[in-house]
């Protein structure tokens, strides 16, 4: 049980890393409105990977 809970926060913690990277280099580049749906469906495969486990 507890190996789940830490490889869940290793996947949030890495997620949210990701995020902050994607966000810094969309600023830089100005490309925030195409950089988001991307993201979002990132997140939304990751988040159906999980749930199938």
């Amino acid at each position: 049980m507890e190996m789940i809970m830490i490889l869940w926060a290793t996947t949030v913690f890495f997620l949210l890393f990701l995020l902050i990277l994607l966000l810094i280099r969309a600023i830089m580049h100005k490309s925030v409105p195409r950089t988001i749906p991307r993201v979002s469906s990132e997140v939304h495969k990751i988040k159906k990977q999980i749930e199938d486990l």
